[in-house]
C-alpha cells in the first residue's frame, strides 16, 4: 500500500489544472500544523497562493520547465509515483500584489533562463488577474452607498 501525502491541485497559466506532490520541506511543517489544526490551519492558508511547479519531466541533470500556478485544493492522497513535486518557494496574492519584483526575485531561485522568464511572466499574469479580481469587487462604501440609493 502507497503511502498518504500532501498533494496540492493547482491552476496553471494555461487554464488547465493539475495535482503535485507539495514538497517535502513544505510538507513536513504541514503535517505537525494538520495534527494539531486539522484542515483549517496552513491548509487553508496555502489555498489561493502562487507556488512554483514544474511544467515538464526533469532530466538527466535533474532539471524542469518551471512556471508559477495558483493552489486551488490541499489534501492528503496516495502517493502516485508519476506526479511530480511542487518546489517549495510560494508567496501569497496579497505580497504579489504589493511586489512583482519582490515575488520574482524569491521564485526565481536558481532556474535556468527559461524557466525564470516563466516564472515572470506568470507572476505577471496571476498579478493582473489579481487585480481585475480586485478592480471588479464593489467597495464596501460602494455596496453602502447603494443600499442608501436604493433606499
Amino acid at each position: 500500500m502507497s503511502k498518504s501525502m500532501i498533494h496540492v491541485k493547482v491552476l496553471l497559466p494555461n487554464g488547465k489544472t493539475e495535482v503535485f506532490l507539495l514538497a517535502k520541506k513544505i510538507s513536513k511543517g504541514l503535517y505537525w500544523d494538520y495534527k494539531i489544526n486539522g484542515d483549517k490551519g496552513v491548509f487553508q492558508m496555502l489555498k489561493g497562493c502562487y507556488i512554483t511547479v514544474p511544467v515538464s519531466q526533469y532530466n538527466d541533470k535533474l532539471q524542469a520547465k518551471m512556471t508559477t500556478g495558483k493552489v486551488l485544493a490541499v489534501f492528503w492522497k496516495h502517493r502516485q509515483d508519476s506526479v511530480l513535486f511542487t518546489r517549495s518557494q510560494f508567496v501569497t496574492e496579497d505580497h504579489l500584489l504589493e511586489s512583482l519584483k519582490e515575488c520574482y526575485r524569491y521564485l526565481r531561485h536558481d532556474y535556468d533562463k527559461v524557466s525564470r522568464g516563466r516564472i515572470f511572466l506568470s507572476l505577471a499574469y496571476w498579478k493582473f488577474k489579481a487585480k481585475k479580481k480586485m478592480s471588479n469587487m464593489p467597495s464596501i462604501a460602494g455596496q453602502k452607498a447603494q443600499q442608501l440609493w436604493k433606499a
